[in-house]
């Protein structure tokens, strides 16, 4: 059993965009629940990035 919590907020920075990611997570259930949330933030992210550079 595990809960999460995640926000992405993107704001228009003149010419720029400023993203920010809160993640929250509990788990009831050891570690590797935790350790999927932050892979899961990291795949995330880099296919944002990836596609954003194309």
């Amino acid at each position: 059993m595990a809960a999460a919590l995640l926000t992405w907020t993107f704001e228009r920075n003149d010419d720029e965009t400023l993203v920010s990611v809160t993640v929250l997570v509990v788990s009831f259930v050891g570690s590797g629940m935790v350790d999927g949330v932050r892979a899961g933030r990291r795949i995330a992210l880099g296919r944002l990035a990836s596609s954003l550079a194309t």
